[in-house]
């Protein structure tokens, strides 16, 4: 789904949206931070971007497979 601003938002998954601007790819980390606060996923490449999803959304079997070649 595209914005006014450019980005464009993609349901990856179950309650899982990761949005770009053509430069950036980021999604919300399940996980909280350090302080408890809400963490954000960010990459450059589709290519890194695609492999962290899967991990991500992967059993821990699956997510050995997920690293970029």
């Amino acid at each position: 789904m595209p914005f006014e601003s450019g980005r464009v938002a993609v349901s990856v998954g179950p309650d899982l949206v990761a949005l770009t601007d053509g430069e950036h790819i980021w999604w919300p980390v399940p996980q909280p931070g350090r302080r408890g606060k809400p963490r954000l996923a960010v990459y450059r490449t589709p290519t890194l971007a695609a492999a962290r999803l899967a991990a991500q959304c992967a059993t821990p079997e699956e997510a050995l497979c997920a690293t970029p070649r």
